[in-house]
């Protein structure tokens, strides 16, 4: 699935008439089917735990007794990227997630669909999608605040603490390499540690979370998501509310097949975007389909309270994007990072900056150009002033870039070896 730069397309009014008026049982049972499947996307269904001892077991079972989360409440644990401490024998493990209930109110949904469509300036009939209907949910849902939230991994409980009033819950704990060592699994050339949270006794439903083991040394891949691997347009607000609603998500061209690449080469990812949490699952569902790298994840943060405050979504998350790429530097001051991002908005300034402030971490910085902008421009000469030997490249074609990667994997990458000791 790919499209054509720059050129934006709305789809004809017979085209959306076509898949816009269904039953609203259909709608219904589409939009659960959905939800569900995304859910079974993020828990990790089929990965199985050890077997705990009496004792452990008597642990679990009484966490279990007293864990918050109903049987109507969802929890969704955000993938990150976990490192070793100085001791060289400790993982620090950050757990960060979501709880809520799925239940949508049908006219507040009907309100906000109405909303998006005008804001895109779009076909009336497109409120009616289901599309629209399975994005919009994940902002409609009732976020829980003040539940205690607790993890078992392995067969260990750890209690992470009580969800914020966006239902988000984050701690960060420590684990010896030695007591996790067994728990690991392995998926191509990553490592991550499985867990899950703890459910009441009579709640059968799994809801697993992973944190990716990175080594120490090595090369990372801190990527932006919209127009980088995703076309969204976010130049033009009208498009990318189509682009994030209305439409299947798409590709940016050849950019999974790079990144697919760069996995095989023991490259990790972590994806630092503008992307609102609520749009999680429906990416991991599109990462999955295209056979994107997983990775760790740090999104924004965005409360759609009202129907006016859809186009918040389209402000510069500048800030909160070198804060979250400084935390991924100084968790691995000895590993090496390629930035990949895009010109649409400010991922050159920011990765500049980052470059100029980490200059012996950042190894090369990559600008998918969907301005049709020049190297000589007075905002390129501007951004690559100060940048010395790192390599900054403007492309439009992600095959431009491979004997660059190659070369930048070959002198800070490292064979593919247990992340454990």
């Amino acid at each position: 699935m790919q499209f054509e730069p720059h050129h934006h397309r709305r789809p004809a009014a017979s085209e959306n008439r076509n898949c816009a008026r269904f039953p609203r049982y259909v709608v219904t049972f589409a939009t659960a089917n959905l939800l569900f499947a995304q859910i079974a996307i993020s828990t990790g269904w089929g990965q199985e735990l050890p077997r705990p001892n009496a004792a452990q077991a008597r642990q679990i079972k009484e966490a279990a007794k007293a864990s918050d989360i109903n049987r109507d409440e969802v929890v969704v644990f955000y993938e990150t990227s976990a490192h070793l401490d100085n001791d060289g024998a400790t993982w620090v493990i950050p757990i960060h997630g979501v709880v809520y209930e799925p239940t949508v109110n049908p006219l507040r949904r009907s309100a906000m669909a109405i909303a998006i469509s005008r804001l895109a300036d779009s076909d009336d009939d497109a409120r009616k999608s289901l599309n629209l209907i399975r994005i919009l949910d994940h902002f409609l849902v009732d976020n829980e605040r003040g539940q205690d939230i607790s993890i078992r991994i392995g067969n260990h409980v750890v209690n992470i603490g009580k969800s914020e009033a966006n239902g988000h819950f984050e701690d960060t704990i420590r684990l010896r390499d030695a007591d996790i060592r067994n728990l690991i699994v392995r998926s191509g050339q990553t490592a991550f540690l499985p867990f899950e949270a703890v459910t009441r006794t009579s709640d059968l439903r799994r809801f697993v979370g992973r944190a990716y083991l990175v080594p120490p040394t090595g090369l990372s891949i801190i990527s932006d998501i919209d127009d980088t691997i995703k076309h969204s347009e976010v130049t033009d607000a009208e498009a990318v509310l189509e682009n994030t609603f209305l439409f299947q998500f798409q590709t940016a061209p050849g950019m999974p097949q790079l990144y697919r690449d760069c996995a095989s080469k023991g490259i990790a990812f972590h994806y630092v975007s503008g992307s609102p949490w609520q749009l999680y699952l429906p990416l991991l569902e599109f990462f999955d389909a295209e056979k994107i790298p997983r990775g760790s994840f740090a999104l924004k943060h965005f409360r759609l309270k009202n129907p006016s405050t859809a186009a918040d979504m389209l402000r510069s998350p500048q800030e909160a994007k070198l804060n979250a790429i400084e935390q991924i530097l100084d968790a691995y001051p000895q590993r090496r990072f390629l930035l990949i991002g895009d010109s649409g908005e400010k991922d050159p300034e920011i990765y500049s900056a980052t470059a100029q402030s980490h200059p012996e971490q950042v190894v090369g910085i990559f600008i998918r150009n969907v301005t049709n902008d020049q190297l000589s421009d007075t905002r390129f000469l501007n951004v690559t002033k100060g940048l010395e030997k790192i390599p900054f490249r403007l492309f439009t074609d992600p095959k431009e870039l491979s004997l660059d990667i190659e070369a930048i994997n070959r002198d800070h990458g490292t064979p593919s070896t247990s992340p454990a000791r």
